[in-house]
């Protein structure tokens, strides 16, 4: 793979970042892609990003939303990163700021 696959300049990405409209099949495009997964919450991998670019804006939003029509074997098994720490389920009356 090369370095500069997945880099964008900047100033393109800041043009469309906060734009809401939709996005003309014309305008889709890796950095687009990349900004969707971030944007949605979990980012992606480079593979995702470029499976995600290789469809229309409109099937890459439905692949994210119906998620539940996708083979099995599109899913990772998911993989525990060891951060959830049992004891930080109970914080006591004292600590206000962290049980709300």
């Amino acid at each position: 793979m090369s370095a500069e696959r997945g880099k964008e300049a900047p100033s393109a990405e800041m043009e469309w970042a906060e734009d809401l409209a939709p996005i003309p099949p014309a305008e889709w495009s890796r950095a687009r892609a990349r900004h969707l997964l971030d944007r949605a919450g979990f980012g992606g991998t480079l593979e995702e990003v470029d499976r995600l670019a290789a469809l229309t804006p409109e099937a890459a939003v439905a692949s994210l939303v119906d998620y539940h029509f996708m083979p099995d074997d599109h899913l990772r098994p998911f993989e525990e990163s060891g951060v959830y720490d049992p004891s930080l389920r109970e914080f006591p009356e004292t600590r206000p700021a962290a049980t709300r």
